[in-house]
């Protein structure tokens, strides 16, 4: 547990200050990201320019696949033949995004 924590505490010191520091904030604004998978997601893709929204989905093997032939047209499920570190880190986020919304104290001052 020591260890993990030293090693998270160095993750972040890297993304704090690195070529990726913008990315990773900008990842970081998106509920369920952290630091560490915002680093890691900036890391892994690198060049987010060379991506539209349609061909990050492929990069990341998350398009179903389709098996068609003449008139006959079968779809199957996600390929998950691109990036699979990626593809589990935004799984995982997804899964800390689900939980519904409530208004924080942060907010509730404001009012």
């Amino acid at each position: 547990m020591l260890r993990r924590d030293r090693l998270d505490k160095q993750i972040t010191g890297l993304a704090a200050d690195s070529e990726f520091t913008a990315v990773t904030r900008r990842l970081c604004c998106l509920r369920g990201i952290s630091t560490l998978t915002g680093f890691a997601l900036a890391v892994e893709i690198g060049d987010w320019d060379r991506f539209t929204g349609a061909s990050i989905g492929a990069y990341l093997g998350l398009v179903p696949g389709e098996h068609s032939s003449g008139d006959s047209r079968h779809q199957l499920p996600i390929t998950k033949t691109g990036n699979s570190h990626v593809r589990r880190l935004l799984v995982e986020a997804a899964w800390h995004h689900q939980p519904g919304y409530r208004i924080g104290a942060t907010l509730t001052a404001l009012r």
